[in-house]
């Protein structure tokens, strides 16, 4: 699965997820947001990879 952090975070910017095993509930509640990149908001970069931390 790639991640939004790109190749910095995971393994070069993918995650592994096991096949078949409803790791994380990906198979239920996938979901994918799109950005634009000239709307960037200040710390956003930073206050996601807290929230992200909070889930390893």
């Amino acid at each position: 699965v790639r991640n939004s952090w790109a190749k910095y975070y995971g393994d070069d910017g993918y995650i592994r997820i096991v096949r078949g095993a409803h790791d994380c509930g990906i198979a239920t509640d996938a979901a994918v947001a799109l950005v634009a990149a000239e709307e960037e908001v200040p710390g956003a970069r930073e206050r996601a990879m807290q929230e992200a931390a909070k889930w390893d």
